[in-house]
């Protein structure tokens, strides 16, 4: 008999979780709901006029760059 599609995802995610892995949910802003787009320029614009030359670009910028030859 095959499987139902909830007894798949099932296994599915037992599967995952035996090779270590964890299901992460998150909730993110929607593109769709009224006010996104303008919220989304606002931030940018805000970005934009950020002086760029403080300490905590400089960390970001610095600790932000993953290098996988350094492992």
């Amino acid at each position: 008999m095959a499987k139902s599609a909830t007894e798949k995802m099932r296994t599915y995610r037992q599967n995952l979780r035996r090779r270590g892995m964890k299901q992460l949910q998150i909730w993110v802003p929607d593109p769709a709901a009224p006010g996104y787009a303008e919220a989304m320029r606002r931030q940018c614009d805000l970005l934009n006029e950020h002086d760029r030359s403080g300490s905590d670009t400089d960390w970001i910028e610095e600790f932000g760059a993953f290098d996988d030859a350094e492992k």
